[in-house]
C-alpha cells in the first residue's frame, strides 16, 4: 500500500498504468480515445528523436575519421589524457603518448587491451582514440609513471643537484628508467637526512633539513660577509661581520658542516653585500 493509497483512498493511476490496463479503455471510451491519441503523440516524438540522433551523427561523421585498426602484437602508443600525474608536474608540460606497448587482444571494434608493466596499477582497456601507431622515433618511449597512493610517481635514481630558494632547498632529481630532460627540481623535505640519494650526492653547505638547526631560513653558503643591524639606527645595516669559519653557527645552534647566518639575540635576517 502506497501513502498516496492511504491519503486518498484510492490508487494512483499513472501513464504506464494506462498503457497496461485495457479494461480502461474498455469500460470508458473517453479514456481509451486519450489513450489511443496519448501512444500516437509518444510514437511521433520517439520516431523525431531517432531521425534527430541520425542527423547530427551524420554531420558529425564528416568531421571524424575511422578509427585506426591495430593487430595483435603492434606497438602503439597510449594518450596521457586521462592518465594521472604527480602534483609537481603540469599537464602542459607533460608527454602527449606514453610507451610504446604491445596490443595484447582486441576486445571489440573500438577497445584495445595492451600489456602493460606490472607497477602499472589502471586498467589496461583502451579505446582506439587514444592509441596511436607507434613509430621508431628518439623522443618517444616513455613509460607511464608508477602509481603510488592514488598518483603516479617516478623512482628517484640520483641528486644531479642542489639549491636554496625562497620556500627552502630543493634538489635536481634524475628519475629511474627517464631521460636527463625529465629530471625535475623537488623539495630537499621529500627525502630524510639518512636517505641514501642524499649521502650519496655531493651538496652544498646551504641545503639543510630541519632537525639540523632551528635558523633553517637563514643559512648561507659558505663564508660570507654580512651585515648586521645598527644599535644606533633600526632597520639599517652597518659594521660588516666576518664569518671565519663556515662550520659556525653564530645563533648556538650546532650545525655541523651547514653554516647558519642568523646572529644571537636579532630577529632580523642579514643581508649580503
Amino acid at each position: 500500500m502506497t501513502p498516496f493509497e492511504l491519503a486518498t483512498g484510492k490508487e494512483v493511476i499513472t501513464p504506464l498504468a494506462l498503457t497496461q490496463d485495457s479494461t480502461l479503455a474498455k469500460n470508458n471510451p473517453d479514456c481509451g480515445a486519450f489513450l489511443d491519441q496519448w501512444k500516437t503523440k509518444l510514437e511521433e516524438a520517439k520516431s523525431s528523436l531517432q531521425r534527430s540522433k541520425e542527423r547530427m551523427a551524420r554531420y558529425a561523421n564528416k568531421k571524424r575519421r575511422p578509427g585506426e585498426e591495430f593487430q595483435v602484437g603492434d606497438l602503439v602508443l597510449v594518450s596521457a589524457r586521462n592518465i594521472t600525474l604527480p602534483k609537481n608536474i603540469t599537464q602542459k608540460f607533460n608527454h602527449r603518448y606514453y610507451g610504446p606497448y604491445k596490443v595484447e587482444k582486441r576486445i571489440n571494434e573500438v577497445t584495445y587491451s595492451l600489456e602493460l608493466p606490472n607497477n602499472v596499477q589502471f586498467h589496461n582497456a583502451f579505446h582506439v582514440s587514444l592509441l596511436k601507431r607507434f613509430k621508431p622515433d628518439s623522443k618517444y618511449g616513455r613509460e607511464i609513471p608508477v602509481l603510488h597512493d592514488g598518483e603516479n610517481q617516478f623512482e628517484a635514481e640520483a641528486i644531479l643537484r642542489d639549491q636554496i630558494t625562497r620556500d627552502g632547498p630543493r634538489f635536481l632529481i634524475k628519475f629511474k628508467g627517464r631521460p636527463l630532460v625529465d629530471s625535475d627540481w623537488l623539495p630537499a623535505n621529500t627525502f630524510g637526512p639518512d636517505h641514501p640519494l642524499v649521502r650519496k650526492a655531493t651538496l652544498k653547505p646551504h641545503v639543510m633539513f630541519p632537525n639540523f638547526c632551528n635558523h633553517t631560513n637563514f643559512c648561507k653558503t659558505r663564508t660570507r660577509l654580512l651585515r648586521t643591524p645598527s644599535s644606533s639606527s633600526r632597520g639599517r645595516m652597518s659594521q660588516p661581520v666576518f664569518l671565519s669559519s663556515p662550520f659556525q653557527c653564530l645563533g648556538g645552534m650546532p650545525c655541523g658542516a651547514k653554516l647558519c647566518a642568523t646572529m644571537r639575540g636579532t630577529s632580523t635576517p642579514h643581508t649580503k653585500l
